[in-house]
């Protein structure tokens, strides 16, 4: 529901005004598509032409000459069997929400909700020494409207955005992980920021 998250028309690969019958449709061919058991040896086939893939860049690599570099191996398909059985639950969750009428209206409004919903407005970046303990012994910052973010443990451990409890404002918490790898409350490290 969010940018990053498919909807289950994303899943299913149709509009959100699709009819019953095209859900339904997209349904079936996403199943035939998704299925494990069907999945895996259409894997089998692609890990068999990747290595046949390799074997040749190999064979090239050592007929070129001697300054060109080695073409590097393809890559594998990332298609774990996890892979393939969440493929296949996110289709059947999808067509078991789409295909009731009823489940289908309240999935929209959610969806329309979410759109409704502004994204957090982030003013700062804070790191966890920060943080100062609260009253409930939570980590907490303040806010400049006086207010104050509830800092979680998920976030100070990984890292995220906090939402004000009193305005629309948030701030990005430099976790302890983040921390460990170089990002600094400032702007960034290595990766950038």
């Amino acid at each position: 529901m969010n940018g990053s998250t498919p909807t289950h028309y994303d899943v299913l690969g149709v509009r959100p005004n699709a009819s019953a019958a095209t859900i339904r449709r997209a349904y079936l061919a996403a199943t035939l598509r998704t299925h494990p058991d069907r999945r895996a040896a259409a894997v089998a086939a692609a890990a068999a032409a990747a290595a046949a893939a390799a074997d040749a860049a190999a064979a090239a690599a050592a007929a070129a000459p001697p300054f060109l570099p080695p073409l590097p191996p393809p890559h594998p398909p990332h298609d774990t069997p996890a892979d393939r059985s969440a493929a296949f639950v996110a289709v059947t969750t999808a067509a078991s929400v789409l295909g009731d009428a009823a489940s289908r209206a309240a999935y929209d409004a959610r969806l329309a909700a979410a759109a409704a919903t502004p994204p957090p407005v982030i003013t700062d970046t804070v790191g966890v020494e920060d943080l100062a303990e609260g009253a409930d012994g939570a980590l907490v910052a303040p806010c400049r409207c006086g207010g104050g973010y509830a800092v979680p443990d998920a976030v100070v451990a990984g890292g995220g955005v906090v939402a004000c409890d009193t305005c629309s404002l948030a701030v990005r918490v430099v976790g302890e992980d983040d921390a460990a790898d170089g990002w600094a409350a400032g702007g960034g490290g290595a990766g950038g920021g």
